[in-house]
């Protein structure tokens, strides 16, 4: 799944600029603070009795903050933009797409700051 759609309503939503504190795969280590959408470990398995649906996609949303309190501020606003009910994104019609946990806070690796991680699940089929 492309995600530079679900990017985008981070964008529309106010959350961010692409390449200066919105990143889709990949964050620069200097960037103090921003948002990221990457790939989780897991691949979106292909459901071949059914072409063009997805049940069990997933990203990762990945927010960088100096201190705790911006942090959970940013996942939670982006959360509200990533919570989606049967809409088109992009090129996808998206069942729904909904967090899977609270985020998992840890210190950027290079100490400079910290980490928010929530896993978001995402049902969908081409459009």
């Amino acid at each position: 799944m492309r995600l530079e759609a679900f990017q985008d309503r981070l964008h529309d939503a106010g959350l961010g600029t692409a390449g200066i504190d919105l990143f889709t795969y990949a964050m620069p280590s200097s960037a103090i603070e921003g948002v990221m959408l990457r790939a989780t470990q897991t691949p979106t398995p292909i459901n071949h009795e059914m072409p063009g649906y997805f049940p069990a996609g997933s990203f990762q949303l990945v927010v960088r903050a100096p201190d705790p309190d911006s942090g959970f501020t940013k996942v939670q606003a982006c959360t509200v933009a990533l919570d989606i009910r049967s809409e088109t994104v992009g090129g996808y019609h998206v069942h729904h797409c909904r967090p899977r946990h609270l985020p998992l806070v840890s210190p950027q690796a290079d100490g400079a700051g910290l980490e928010f991680a929530v896993t978001f699940d995402v049902n969908f089929s081409l459009d």
